[in-house]
């Protein structure tokens, strides 16, 4: 069967593409901001307060900022 330009095949095909490749692009959007939340909250785990205390035998609590 020959499609031509202008057939609702083609366009529901190349719908069906254009919608799974910005699927493809959210879900790897949604990936590398995960990613970049996770190493946000490492980075503040490594500066909690009750961690530098115990840690360090510090008796009072820092303000952060």
């Amino acid at each position: 069967m020959e499609i031509n330009s202008s057939s609702p095949q083609l366009e529901t095909i190349l719908v069906a593409r254009l919608s799974r490749k910005q699927e493809i692009e959210e879900v790897d959007t949604f990936q590398k901001q995960l990613l970049a939340l996770q190493t946000l909250k490492e980075s503040f785990q490594l500066f909690d307060t009750r961690k530098l205390r115990g840690r360090f035998g510090i008796s009072r609590e820092f303000p952060i900022g």
